[in-house]
């Protein structure tokens, strides 16, 4: 069934598996497989000038940020998913990004971004992230 859906059926040349990472060292993780590195992993509430905060048990968006650096002159489609866990194994956040770089430019680097809903309430009890990256 994978392979009958569009885009998929591309030959996937590294997986990191999932990781686990305590909150306070995503920062540091550093992930390097086919030909990229992938680190600089942030979750912060995103900021909007001139709007109040919502209340603690509001969903409000958080962004999710890495840096995905080539390290090959070659196509390369990265994928990073990234969720949130609470001390008792239930999510409080699940996300994913793509980076996708063409065939010439040398080493290039790309910034991958994107929003989740997730009160501050649930997000304050997040003490750790899965990560995987997948490059095709």
């Amino acid at each position: 069934m994978t392979l009958a859906l569009p885009g998929v059926a591309l030959a996937q040349l590294y997986d990191s598996g999932w990781s686990r990472i305590a909150v306070g060292d995503l920062e540091q993780l550093e992930l390097n497989g086919g030909g990229i590195r992938v680190n600089n992993f942030l979750v912060h509430p995103e900021q909007r000038s001139g709007r109040q905060a919502p209340p603690e048990e509001a969903l409000r968006s958080f962004l999710f940020t890495a840096s995905t650096i080539r390290q090959q002159e070659k196509a390369r489609e990265v994928f990073i998913q990234l969720i949130g866990m609470r001390e008792n194994g239930s999510p409080t956040l699940s996300t994913a990004g793509r980076a996708t770089f063409n065939s010439t430019g040398g080493r290039q680097a790309q910034q991958v971004q994107s929003r989740t809903p997730a009160s501050a309430a649930e997000m304050a009890e997040t003490r750790s992230y899965f990560v995987r990256i997948i490059v095709q």
